[in-house]
């Protein structure tokens, strides 16, 4: 960040918290939400501390959606009924309801990417 508006600050009359709370916080905003953002998505598509350390019906969602694409199973109660379905079809709609949750965050997010591009400009 860049020293010019901390010093600006402490000339307009602003303590040291009030520099942290006023100036350096509204500019870091956008990298605690990227970083929060890649920690969301990445827990949430972790689908292997859940494989190892669960039992088979507790599984988590991204467990659930990787066992179900890579082997699906198919038995004699279910044949029929999954014969209706394309295999594709069935992985795609898995798949997008395992993203849904990520889509639905983003756009929250989106404003504090588009605000760190242009916040704290200084002109030298």
């Amino acid at each position: 960040m860049p020293k010019e508006l901390e010093e600006a600050a402490f000339i307009d009359g602003a303590g040291h918290w009030k520099v942290y709370l006023r100036v350096m916080m509204p500019l870091s905003l956008p990298v605690m939400a990227t970083v929060g953002l890649f920690t969301v998505v990445g827990e949430w598509n972790e689908w292997l501390s859940g494989q190892i350390y669960m039992k088979p019906e507790n599984v988590p969602l991204s467990t659930f959606l990787k066992a179900a694409i890579s082997m699906p199973n198919i038995d004699i109660k279910n044949a029929e009924e999954a014969a209706k379905f394309n295999a594709v079809s069935l992985n795609s709609a898995q798949i997008f309801i395992g993203a849904l949750p990520i889509l639905l965050i983003y756009p929250f997010l989106q404003k504090f990417f588009a605000k760190g591009i242009v916040i704290g400009a200084v002109k030298e």
